[in-house]
């Protein structure tokens, strides 16, 4: 993400027992299990805004995108899918109603999610 200058690599995060756990994920970001991959459906990507008192995640700016700035994902292919930021919202945990809703707007859409207002 070019504008907020963060780059991660991105990883699977599997769902178990109806939940993802991205406790594990530290500097990396997680594409959802069950969600599409990049370029093939509506993608949902989380991760930590924290982690530490003192270090941020890859996450920690996404509240500053702003509609129109710009979001690269490069599959293991090599290939470069580019993505522009249509809406930046803030829900209440577990919203995922709303989320989805939001989300299906855009045939082939990238959500990122993260605890904006949570630190470690």
């Amino acid at each position: 993400m070019p504008t907020i200058n963060v780059s991660a690599d991105l990883v699977e995060v599997p769902l178990m027992d109806d939940n993802w756990s991205i406790d594990w994920l530290q500097d990396r970001a997680g594409l959802l299990s069950g969600s599409s991959l990049p370029g093939e459906g509506t993608a949902f990507i989380a991760a930590h805004n924290h982690l530490s008192v003192s270090e941020a995640g890859p996450f920690r700016e996404i509240s500053g995108l702003k509609s129109g700035d710009l979001v690269f994902i490069r599959k293991a292919s090599g290939e470069v899918m580019q993505y522009a930021v249509y809406a930046n919202e803030l829900l209440e945990p577990n919203d995922l109603v709303t989320m989805t809703e939001i989300a299906v707007q855009e045939e082939n859409g990238l959500v990122l999610i993260t605890c904006e207002n949570e630190s470690v």
